[in-house]
């Protein structure tokens, strides 16, 4: 029988945790640490087909998310990949028919797979400033996710 701990599913990995599995929730907060140590990574499929997911916040601790994590996750709104986030493999987003993508990275970290948005879901990237270009930009504002007004 899988033990969950608030909806989330930990596995030891490399220097910290990954998440393994969440329960079909409408609402996950991963954790910065469990167990004391950091959640450093989202593992394959850990999410895929959770139809109910519509809200998640990745803290700013994770570096890699696996395949398909959030594979077939038609209800999930918005995500922010965290900075930190330099691996991300392949279909991480397949089937996430209402997801708008919001990267705290300026433009595609080096580690990231050329596959890793295959669906084609919006995505948007961070910039302090206005950056008066077009593309897709966005800041925080009262700490949420504010697109930039595109030129």
């Amino acid at each position: 029988m899988k033990e969950f701990i608030n909806d989330l599913i930990f596995v030891e990995y490399e220097d910290g945790y990954m998440v393994k599995e969440g329960n079909e929730v409408e609402e996950i907060v991963i954790p910065e640490t469990y167990n004391g140590k950091p959640v450093v990574a989202i593992g394959g499929w850990a999410f895929a087909g959770n139809m109910k997911l519509k809200k998640i916040t990745i803290p700013k601790t994770i570096a890699t998310i696996f395949g398909n994590a959030f594979g077939g996750c038609a209800s999930l709104e918005k995500v922010i990949i965290p900075k930190a986030t330099k691996k991300i493999y392949n279909t991480v987003f397949t089937g996430c028919d209402s997801i708008t993508i919001f990267c705290e990275a300026e433009d595609v970290p080096e580690g990231w797979s050329k596959f890793w948005n295959t669906w084609r879901c919006p995505v948007y990237w961070y910039r302090d400033e206005n950056p008066n270009v077009r593309g897709f930009y966005w800041h925080y504002e009262d700490n949420e996710p504010k697109i930039w007004q595109r030129y």
